[in-house]
């Protein structure tokens, strides 16, 4: 109600009052004004709070919904850690796809006992293989960067290999190129050696392509790969890594929406993911070329230079829940190596959380 309208309404009281005072009537009539008045008074007041009622009623509803489309797209600054995980970001990934080529090529020169180096020159100089040097897919790495809108669901990749935007992160082709395409102009000594295969690199596997049947392929039958291997299988059906990556990335985007927009070297991992790096013989790392290093127990944490102290946060429940325990040691990128290929991950939080739940 307005205030001209409170203002008219007193007026019109203040007037009633000093008529029923200073005016000419009888005793009956003054009290029945008097309870007319008070009734009136008192319908009004119900009338009035059961309007606020209904309106605060309505505004609650109005307020759940949009709390509840707000949470949605993450406008919400609440601090408990479920609602900030829960909330859909933008974030930038830098993904290195690191094949271990020194160690690959000496597994390959063993299947055909040779030494890496005499391999290798053999591959390059043979003139019936006209392998063009710098061409393949060998002494390479590779480098994307992804952004990825978790609310649109909106992805963009672009490859610094090619320099362009690329429809996903998969890398395949030959070591070497151009590689012959039919067993019979290869030489014999590579016609079961994985060099002369397709290899794929993902960040969650690396493979040889198997080796199939010429005369399935010749003839056009449904291709299948050898039951007995008529050959030195150095690597298990083709396998180079298996690399639990899509877990992975969900415990670093955790991370980083209850700590941003600092990352910090991880000590210990959940123990469901921490079992599938054991078992796929994964060694942890903030360093994407230490694989040099690998087999020799290299840890990070024993660096002089390096803060190994437990963040204080390792307390808080969330973390207690998780079976998470991270360093002090800020980092720039989580690596993860096996023997023979490492996935590097760096992630950057293009809209944080805008209060963060554990703050340093």
């Amino acid at each position: 109600m307005s205030n001209w309208k409170k203002a008219l309404i007193w007026l019109v009281v203040i007037a009633g009052i000093l008529y029923l005072y200073f005016g000419n009537l009888n005793k009956g009539t003054k009290t029945i004004i008097c309870i007319w008045a008070g009734v009136s008074f008192i319908l009004w007041l119900i009338h009035h709070e059961i309007r606020a009622l209904e309106l605060d009623k309505m505004c609650q509803s109005i307020d759940r919904r949009f709390r509840c489309i707000e949470h949605r797209i993450g406008l919400v600054d609440d601090t408990d850690e479920k609602m900030i995980i829960a909330k859909p970001v933008a974030y930038k990934m830098h993904l290195g796809l690191l094949p271990h080529w020194e160690k690959i090529l000496e597994k390959l020169a063993e299947q055909n006992e040779q030494k890496p180096d005499d391999f290798i020159e053999e591959i390059l100089n043979d003139k019936e293989l006209g392998i063009e040097k710098g061409e393949g897919l060998s002494w390479k790495d590779f480098w994307f960067d992804i952004y990825q809108d978790e609310f649109s669901g909106m992805q963009q990749v672009w490859s610094h290999q090619y320099k362009t935007l690329v429809d996903g992160w998969v890398i395949k082709g030959r070591l070497f190129e151009p590689w012959p395409m039919l067993s019979r102009a290869v030489p014999k000594k590579y016609t079961y050696n994985y060099v002369r295969q397709p290899l794929t690199l993902t960040p969650y596997s690396a493979w040889f392509e198997q080796f199939y049947s010429e005369n399935d392929v010749i003839k056009g039958r449904t291709a299948t790969p050898y039951t007995d291997t008529p050959y030195n299988d150095v690597f298990k059906d083709g396998k180079i890594a298996e690399i639990p990556y899509f877990d992975i990335i969900k415990l670093l985007l955790e991370l980083g929406k209850i700590l941003t927009p600092h990352c910090y070297a991880i000590r210990k991992f959940p123990k469901e993911l921490q079992q599938n790096l054991e078992k796929s013989n994964i060694r942890y790392d903030n360093e994407p070329y230490s694989f040099q290093n690998y087999g020799t127990e290299f840890d990070f944490s024993k660096d002089e230079d390096s803060d190994t102290n437990e963040i204080g946060w390792n307390n808080e429940q969330w973390f207690k829940d998780k079976g998470i325990k991270l360093y002090e040691k800020t980092v720039d990128s989580h690596v993860f190596h096996t023997p023979y290929y490492s996935v590097s991950i760096s992630l950057e939080i293009f809209e944080p959380p805008r209060q963060p739940v554990f703050q340093a």
